[in-house]
């Protein structure tokens, strides 16, 4: 009789919530006058006579912790079986709402959603129930569902989803379903204090329709492929693709599909559904035959139909029968099961009356040869050589004998059952708990459960056995327990194992209806009740009713045939004879784990929970050990035998000592013990009246026998150890008889042929225990049953090895227990050696090399084996060898990876699954060699390790960065860009804030890293001041007495006007300040810093407007436009959810200047990459406005985000605004001219790179384009020409050495000719006939106009050919030589002409004055910025003007080459012409070049020397710059301009670009980026755009790269300084303190953190480079770990403390007795401090000596590991230590061992590391050996009988045997080896030397008998 829980009567948590829930919603219908009767019929359709109030139903699922934190992805295979439910259902009208239609989600392609993963997973392949209602569907009932319970395991052996205990924190999901309504709820079931704790509410559905069903369900969203290899790959039967889970609602007509990220889907089905079913693939959806009309649309009258995805076309199902592929068309068919792994399904056909699991299903997919926008599972199967042709629903399959390629395929297997019993009513999958398989069905009208064994062990193909028949009227499968439950007609409820019969169920508990009164008891015929009397209970009473074990002690009442109605709400207890009909069982449903629902007959529910096997860990270990080694037969016996003495009635509540008892007592009763030798294994069993032996009391008075029990009893333990803390003199002697009598066993008992077997495997569960220090308490109860079973097996060996480890326990006995003739019956099996196996002494004897045979291996009993670790540690053995062992040919692999044999352990610890947690776990002997093998590679292990070696090796900085590359594997390119969200990088990139009241646009800039960066001063609040524009200026203006204050107000506005100049220019390089440093909240528009034109007059603060004055128009326009970009700037890259919803949502609601900085903001977006988000209508809608500058906005960031990708859409749209791309007969627009400009560099974007021929053509013709026709083309012709000529050198980039098929242009004559000038040639393109009319406004000559055509032609040309060498285009750049050539050229375009020289002559380009001198030709220089002399005919100005634009031009060239570099020749030279230009403007001699080309010159030279020093914050272009930015006001205003102001601080914010973050690069993509942004050509205004476009100012974006590094302290998670170890190719080591910005990695070789205080960190090129640029492009955090003693630079800047670290660290000295403070100011470790507190800090004078020696060794030894990091030493020291202090009182052969095993590492000749000094170890043995001869007195006799093998524990103190034992194990003394120990001395000698005995072990034998050597 098995004992359940008392029963919980169950409500469904749904019907509370469904009597809440407000029901659908009613959707008005307009109603027109030919609807009206559709409308009323529909109405009157909807009335129904039956009452459907009560029709409800649930289905309970067994879900996962993990479905509610996380989504997993499908790491392993999972086993999953789900039962489904059918309910009661109504025909409704084919009315369909709006839901009705599909609704699709883009994002729903690339989401996961995980699978549930169950923790509590017992079996391979869950239970599937199915339960159908035989009542007619019209009449009103209850129809309770049965549960889908889904289990999945990881994969493993069959055995190690055995598990005994359930895990107490699964979830049980109920889907309650009334009418209209389905609500998922959930709740955490704990079955360890059997306590409910509650329910809640996960969702409620609402159909518009009655709901017929609901289910959970898995589909697979696969992303397209365009895979042509698909033939090819590897056949497989897995679904592929993302799962997503997902719950099935359907009414009559339509699928509804609800995913727990919110999504949902609406199928409308076009025929009647009858029913669903969840497979592998998706669903399978029955159609209903009722009313189905052969005239239907669907000729293919298919009766099953599939549906992959809820995207996907519902598709009919094809059947494979003998290769014969038809549709399942068979009105007879009807699904009753369906299974996802293995994936069959269960049909029975009604015409051949027989059950049938399908061989093949196919499902036809579309025809389409397009690609479907959402593969699903069907799509990707390759699974045989017979293919079906997709088709759609509705047409018939063609050719079906010769079918193409379909993916849809699904292998089932086929079963045929003859029955005449009708369909099963519920079908499910159970396995036993051997794990074999039974594929269950009940048939209602046979009363019967059949049962088939099924094997999937060779799936696809499935095998059956013979088919059982047990009547029941029902039966539920038990997951957990691998068991399932039937019910019998008589009532009471049975647990079967397969087909093995555990026992019944006692349920008591339940209400006084569901249990008869005592009266009715009483009187009742006992046949009919399933209580015994009390009575019978007793002792002395016998139970002789023959039908007892019939009715064993069942609770469950049996049905009686009267029935008479009562009223269940009303609880009546009647005494009387004719009381009515109780309540009766009449089913069992909802099964989930261990619990399951009982059903009544009056609608009551009772929730039980079935006892798990075991509850103590040793119990358990023991059954899956000999689970396995067992035969299945003998195994299922064993398990059930023991689950049905375990859960007896009142043995719920045993402790684990008494559950041990009552296991052995079990398992020696198997084994053949009679009653009396098991009862002496099981004496604490609890007494139950089954159980209950009495026996007669014999004597009045105490005898012998009780004295001896006393002394052999527990108590004696607790009194030895109370003693010795006592320090007691009391002494007990062993009393144990050690020679017994035979014992009596039979031999044809169960377990008797496998005796020597169990005892074998439990022995080695027994060695592996002493490998688990957790688990130390399990070794004496195994080894007292052990030591028992290898005495009566007479295994001598086996009983002096458990002696040695229990000397108090173990019993010693020569005779065998069990007679010779007894023992032939037993079974030997090879592989068992006669020699017990000792894992301690195997590991010894491998470290001494030894070579000794593989350890043997035990599935699920040996956890890890350390017999290839230890080979591979000490090189004993070879890859044969290891291939011997267990898992080693599987591991080994790992292995012959490295050449490193301590690298190899390492690999191969990570493939077993070990870690730091699980090595604390081991004893401390192993313990120190597994560390001594890792601290060996903890300096510099190799950097392709995964995450888990490292944190093995305390490397926790290598191991975040391994995690990092790892996370990138797995994460999809779209999760990819929020990867690093700002919770991670809000130390550098903090969310931006509207409710600042400072609001400037900078606030992101004061952060952890820019204090660290520049922490020596105040630069960057220095640079924010500069360039802050959204404060009021200051006006210091002091009026004089004789200005009146009209004109002293005029002269404030005038100040204020040449101030606000310089305001206006602020915002481009406030953007360069900022860029990338922020978040922003996607909740809230991001704020935009006003642009502030206003100033305030001190002492009062008045407010100055320009209010007097006149100032230009619009003026503001531009500058609003670069405070928007600016502004936009500030977001990162990466920012999560920048999509079209949030452009928009920051679009302005009006007024003029919010339109232009949201057209800013639109530009930066695109230089970010977030305009790729913007949706194409929304691109139509801010184009429709026709605002110009949002069109600019557009266009250009469009063309930037989609730079080089010549994407066709965007082409279009730039060709609507190019009239030279639209066809000659096109309508003509009237596209501004900043738009026409914006749309031509954007065409040299898009196609950047790619030598496109129409657009090199079209490009080409555009530099010269006349002006015209008419008055078109008049205004800004040389930005135009500019922009085109730009745009060609970005189409052409790098194509002048190799033009592909561009040859035919002559593309560089023309650009000469458009550089030099010459006679205009014809024009060409597609608009050269609208030409033909003339300009009103402009006439040019016969010539071209080189003043529009030069800039574009020349840059073009530098562009096309930068790198490339070509001398004859170089030669057309150099300057002229004479004064005469010298006036053929304009001044300023000498300065392109050089840039260009230099761009073609790229690697000639070298950072020195003489570089720069060298281009300006010899016949100038002497003539330049030297005091005219009149009387020679020189042109002193035009010589001037030529020297200084060459110079300019060079120095442009050079900070071009050198940008990012921070190379400091560069910066020198360039610094150098910034020094000489400043000066020259206050000179009179610059009047011979003239002011205005000073200032241009100047601030060409301050834009390259801050190019050069991009990101680094250099302080002396900053004070350069802060000079030069003071020049404003009335005086200044001729020369320094906007344009000037303009520079001055985009060179500014050059320097801090990105708040230091970034730098430039100097590919030649970003060079044209540069050239495009820094063009020499400034405005003289704030609306110039004449020569170039403002826009193209912030294009420096595309050459941003970030290369900063930052040292991250992995335990503080800070940032912190490290020195970086810069390696470049040529060989050159650079030294950069980080953080710090790197050089450009192709540069490189190799970076390191190469620091003192931390822990080195290495990114080789070649190896895990890789990584290097993934955290450059990311984050920027380089994890690095701190070193022992060392504090970081924050702390101790100069390194007076880690100096001090530095030097004990590298010393090979410790000191004697160091304080407990110099311990601890090397260490943070907290534990340290403590145990320095508690142990180390003792006043000497209270110490008695031995605690002073023991505390200088703590110190000494702790001292040593705190300053070389080698923390572990400490607990291998101390545990050494205790072992040793412990020897005299409490001596243990296990602290041997790890004694013996740590020696040996340590002062073997391999040894491997030098975590323990030799001193030591030599000291702490000599004082073991010391201990150990002040013992050999007492131990001489017992020593010499030992090695007789005379009995020598008979008599003997108990602690006298464990010296004994302590002292033979370390010294490997031999038992019973009298042969050896006779003789004279030498002879003695020359035995035991033979024998192979140690030196020391053969003194120690010679000694004991008295023998000096």
């Amino acid at each position: 009789m098995i004992a359940a829980s008392d029963p919980q009567e169950y409500v469904p948590s749904g019907r509370q919530q469904a009597s809440r829930h407000p029901g659908p919603l009613e959707h008005p219908m307009k109603k027109t006058p030919g609807e009206a009767d559709d409308f009323l019929l529909n109405k009157l359709e909807k009335v129904s006579l039956v009452d459907t109030k009560k029709n409800e139903w649930w289905i309970l699922h067994k879900a996962s912790l993990n479905t509610i934190n996380k989504s997993n992805t499908q790491e392993n295979e999972k086993y999953e079986v789900s039962d489904k439910s059918y309910s009661n259902k109504s025909h409704y009208s084919d009315f369909l709402d709006e839901s009705s239609s599909f609704k699709s989600s883009e994002a729903s392609s690339v989401n996961k959603f995980g699978k549930r993963v169950s923790e509590a997973s017992v079996s391979r392949f869950t239970n599937k129930r199915l339960s159908i209602d035989s009542e007619p569907k019209s009449e009103s009932k209850t129809s309770c569902d049965t549960n889908k319970s889904q289990i999945s395991h990881k994969v493993q052996t069959e055995n190690t989803s055995f598990r005994a205990k359930i895990n107490p924190d699964y979830l049980e999901d109920e889907l309650y379903i009334k009418g209209h309504s389905v609500i998922w709820s959930r709740g955490l079931v704990n079955n360890a204090d059997s306590l409910d704790n509650g329910r809640k509410t996960i969702c409620c559905y609402t159909s518009p329709l009655p709901v017929q069903q609901a289910l959970w369900c898995t589909f697979y969203c696969e992303r397209p492929t365009f895979d042509n290899n698909l033939l090819n790959l590897v056949k497989s039967d897995l679904p592929n693709g993302t799962p997503v889970e997902a719950v099935c609602i359907t009414d009559s007509h339509n699928i509804r599909v609800y995913t727990p990220k919110g999504e949902d889907y609406a199928i409308a089905i076009p025929f009647p559904i009858s029913k669903l079913w969840s497979t592998k693939y998706g669903i399978l959806i029955e159609k209903e035959n009722e009313g189905f009309s052969k005239e239907s649309l669907y000729e293919t009258s298919a009766t099953l139909y599939s549906l992959a995805y809820p995207l996907d076309d519902v598709c009919p199902v094809a059947l494979n029968q003998s290769n014969n592929i038809t549709i399942l068309n068979n009105s007879n068919f009807k699904v009753v099961f369906t299974n996802d792994n293995p994936s069959i399904c269960m049909i029975p056909d009604e015409k051949d009356a027989g059950d049938k699991i399908n061989s093949a299903f196919y499902s036809a997919t579309n025809t389409s040869n397009k690609l479907k926008s959402r593969l699903s599972i069907w799509d990707n199967l390759v699974n045989s050589n017979n293919l079906v042709t997709p088709s759609p629903v509705g047409s018939k399959p063609s050719n079906l004998g010769h079918l193409h390629q379909s993916r849809s395929y699904s292998s089932m297997a086929t079963m045929r059952e003859p029955s005449t019993a009708g369909p099963a009513s519920k079908v499910f999958l159970i396995d036993d708990l051997v794990g074999q398989w039974y594929l269950c069905y009940i048939l209602i009208s046979r009363c019967q459960l059949s049962i088939v064994k099924i094997d999937f062990s060779s799936v696809p193909t499935i095998n059956f056995g013979i088919l059982t028949s047990i009547s029941a009227k029902d039966a539920v499968p038990i997951p957990h327990l691998h068991m399932l439950a039937i019910l019998e007609h008589n009532g009471n409820v049975t647990l079967y194992s397969g087909l093995t019969v555990v026992g019944k169920l006692h349920i008591g508990g339940t209400l006084a209806q569901h249990t008869p009164s005592p009266f009715v008891r009483r009187n009742m015929q006992f046949n009919y009740s399933p209580f015994p009397r009390r009575s019978s209970l007793l002792p002395h009473l016998k139970q002789t009713d023959p039908k007892f074990e019939e009715h064993l002690l069942s609770p469950v009442l049996p049905a009686i045939s009267s029935i008479v109605s009562r009223n269940p709400n009303i609880l009546q207890l009647t005494f009387q004879d004719h009381d009515p009909q109780k309540a009766v069982l009449n089913g069992l449903i909802d099964a989930i784990e261990n619990r399951m629902t009982l059903k009544y007959s009056d609608g009551t529910f009772y929730r039980i929970t079935l006892p798990s096997l075991a509850c103590s860990t040793l119990v358990e270990s023991c059954l899956i050990c000999l689970r396995q080694v067992l035969q299945k037969d003998a195994a299922v016996v064993l398990l059930c035998r023991w689950y049905a003495t375990r859960n007896v009635l009142g043995a719920h509540d045993v402790n684990p000592e008494q559950e041990w008892n009552m296991f052995t007592g079990t398992l020696c009763e198997l084994l053949g013990y009679d009653d009396e030798q098991s009862s002496e294994m099981s004496k604490d069993i609890p007494v139950t009246p089954s159980s209950a032996t009495k026996r007669q009391k014999q004597y009045s008075v105490g005898t012998e026998e009780d004295w001896n029990f006393m002394l052999n009893s527990e108590h004696t333990v607790i009194t030895e150890n109370l003693n010795r803390v006592l320090k007691l003199d009391c002494n007990y002697s062993s009393t144990k008889l050690e020679d017994k009598q035979t014992t009596t066993v039979n031999p044809k008992s169960v377990l008797f042929p496998y005796i020597r077997l169990v005892h074998f495997s439990l022995h080695l569960l027994y060695e592996d225990l002493k490998l688990n220090k957790l688990r130390s308490d399990d070794l004496l109860p195994l080894m007292k049953f052990l030591n028992k079973l290898s005495i009566d097996l007479g295994l001598a060996d086996y009983n002096l090895h458990y002696w040695k480890d229990f000397p108090e326990h173990g019993i010693l006995s020569k005779q065998p227990g069990i007679s010779q003739s007894e023992l032939k019956n037993v079974s030997i099996w090879p592989g068992i050696p006669e020699d017990p196996v000792n894992v301690l002494q195997h590991i010894y004897e491998l470290l001494q090399g030894n070579n000794v045979q593989a350890y043997p291996y035990l599935a699920n009993v040996n956890k890890v084996l350390l017999d290839s670790f230890v080979r591979e540690l000490t090189n004993t053995s070879n890859s044969d060898d290891l291939s011997h062992s267990s898992q080693g040919v599987q591991h080994h692999k790992a292995i012959l990876m490295d050449e490193s044999a301590l690298q190899q352990v390492v690999l191969l610890m990570v493939d077993m699954k070990i870690t730091t947690r699980y090595l604390d776990t081991l004893p401390i002997g192993i313990y120190f060699l597994f560390y001594n093998a890792l601290w060996k590679c903890r300096e510099n292990p190799p950097s392709d390790w995964p995450a888990d070696a490292y944190y093995l090796l305390w490397r926790e900085d290598l191991a975040a960065q391994a995690l990092k590359m790892e996370k990138e594997k797995q994460e999809s390119s779209q999760e990819l860009l929020g990867m690093y969200s700002s919770t991670q990088l809000q130390d550098v990139m903090p969310g931006i804030k509207a409710d600042s009241e400072q609001l400037d646009g900078m606030e992101d800039i004061d952060n952890s890293l820019t204090k660290l960066r520049f922490n020596k001063d105040v630069r960057v609040n220095e640079a924010r001041k500069m360039l802050r524009s959204s404060k009021p200026v200051p006006i210091v203006l002091t009026q004089r007495p004789d200005v009146s204050d009209h004109d002293f107000i005029e002269e404030q506005e005038k100040h204020l006007y040449g101030i606000c100049i310089r305001t206006m220019a602020l915002p481009v390089g406030r953007g360069m300040f900022t860029l990338r440093t922020a978040t922003p909240v996607i909740t809230e528009p991001l704020p935009t810093p006003p642009l502030c034109l206003t100033g305030k007059a001190p002492p009062r603060g008045t407010t100055v407007d320009l209010n007097h004055i006149d100032t230009p128009a619009n003026m503001s326009l531009w500058p609003l436009f670069h405070n928007g970009v600016a502004n936009g700037l500030r977001i990162t890259p990466d920012a999560h959810n920048i999509d079209n919803t949030w452009i928009i949502f920051n679009k302005s609601k009006g007024g003029v200047d919010p339109q232009m900085e949201h057209a800013g903001f639109l530009l930066a977006l695109g230089l970010n990459g977030h305009l790729k988000n913007l949706a194409l209508n929304s691109t139509f809608n801010y184009l429709e406005k026709l605002h110009e500058m949002t069109s600019v906005g557009i266009l250009l960031g469009l063309s930037a985000a989609f730079r080089g990708t010549c994407h066709p859409n965007l082409t279009k749209t730039l060709a609507i605004h190019v009239e030279a791309l639209l066809p000659p007969t096109s309508m003509e627009l009237d596209v501004p001219q900043n738009l026409q400009v914006a749309g031509l560099l954007g065409v040299g974007l898009v196609y950047q790179g790619t030598a496109h021929r129409h657009m090199t053509e079209v490009l080409l013709s555009e530099i010269g384009r006349p002006p015209g026709p008419e008055m078109e083309n008049s205004i800004d012709r040389e930005s135009y020409s500019l922009a085109a000529g730009l745009s060609l050198g970005l189409v052409t980039l790098k194509h002048g050495g190799h033009p592909a098929g561009l040859s035919d242009l002559n593309v560089p004559d023309t650009l000469h000719y458009y550089m030099v000038g010459g006679n205009k040639r014809s024009l060409t393109g597609s608009q050269k006939d609208k030409y033909k009319t003339p300009s009103f406004q402009i006439r040019e000559g016969s010539s071209v106009n080189l003043d529009v055509t030069a800039p574009g032609a020349t840059l073009a040309l530098g562009l096309m050919y930068l790198g490339t060498g070509n001398k004859a285009v170089a030669d057309w750049m150099a300057p002229p030589e004479t004064q005469y050539l010298l006036d053929f050229v304009r001044p300023d375009f000498l300065m392109l002409r050089i840039l260009s020289r230099s761009l073609i002559l790229w690697n000639d380009v070298e950072p020195c004055k003489d570089w720069v001198e060298g281009q300006v030709p010899s016949t100038i220089r002497p003539y330049c910025m030297v005091k005219p002399c009149h009387s020679l005919d020189i042109d002193y100005e035009a010589m001037n003007q030529a020297y200084c634009n060459i110079v300019a031009g060079a120095c442009f060239a050079m900070g071009l080459r050198f940008a990012g570099t921070a190379n400091k020749d560069a910066f020198e030279t360039l610094i150098y012409f910034c020094h000489m230009f400043t000066s020259l403007t206050a000179k009179s001699i610059a009047e011979l070049a003239g002011k205005s080309t000073i200032e241009t010159c100047l601030n060409v030279l301050l834009l390259s020397v801050s190019m050069v020093m991009a990101g680094t914050g250099n302080l002396e272009i900053m004070r350069l710059v802060r000079h030069l930015r003071r020049r404003v006001g009335v005086s200044n205003s001729p020369v320094v301009t906007y344009g000037s102001h303009l520079a001055i601080h985009m060179a500014l914010g050059l320097l801090f670009l990105g708040g230091g973050r970034y730098t430039l690069s100097n590919s030649p993509a970003s060079v044209a980026a540069l050239i495009c942004a820094f063009y020499p050509k400034f405005p003289t205004h704030s609306n110039d755009n004449r020569y170039h476009l403002q826009a193209f100012r912030h294009l420096y974006v595309l050459a941003v790269e970030p290369r900063l590094l930052i040292p991250k302290d992995v335990h503080l998670d800070e940032i912190c300084y490290a020195n970086l170890k810069v390696v470049k190719l040529n060989g050159t080591v650079i030294n950069i303190k980080g953080p710090g910005i790197i050089p450009d990695l192709n540069t490189l070789i190799k970076v390191a953190v190469d620091d003192e205080r931390y822990w080195p960190v290495v990114f080789q090129r070649g190896q895990n480079w890789e990584l290097l640029m993934k955290i450059l492009s990311t984050t920027g955090y380089i994890e690095v770990k701190q070193r022992a003693g060392c504090l970081s630079y924050i702390v101790d800047k100069f390194g007076y403390h880690s100096q001090l670290a530095r030097t004990l660290t590298q010393s090979e000295v410790v000191p004697w007795d160091p304080s407990p403070s110099a311990i601890m100011s090397f260490t943070s470790d907290e534990s340290i401090k403590l145990f320095c507190d508690h142990f180390l800090t003792i006043e000497r004078s209270d110490m008695s000596p031995m605690e002073a020696k023991l505390r200088q060794m703590l110190s000494k030894i702790t001292y040593d590991a705190v300053v070389k990091d080698k923390l572990i030493v400490i607990l291998v020291f101390t545990s050494l230590v205790k072992a040793i202090l412990e020897l005299d009182s409490s001596p243990s052969t296990f602290n041997i061992w790890q004694l013996k095993l740590i020696t040996e590492q340590v002062l073997s000749r391999c040894r491997i590391s030098n975590l323990l000094s030799k001193e030591i170890m030599l000291a702490l043995q000599q004082e073991v050996v010391g201990i150990f001869d002040n013992w050999e007195g007492n131990l001489k006799h017992l020593l010499q009988k030992f090695l007789l093998g005379n009995n020598f524990t008979k008599g003997v103190d108990i602690l006298l045997l464990k010296k004994l034992a302590v002292y033979v194990t370390f010294y490997d003394f031999p038992h019973n080896s009298s042969s050896i120990c006779k003789g004279e001395f030498l002879e003695m000698f020359v035995k035991l030397q033979s024998s192979n005995f140690s030196t020391e072990t053969i003194k120690k034998i010679l000694k004991s008998y008295n023998v000096h050597c």
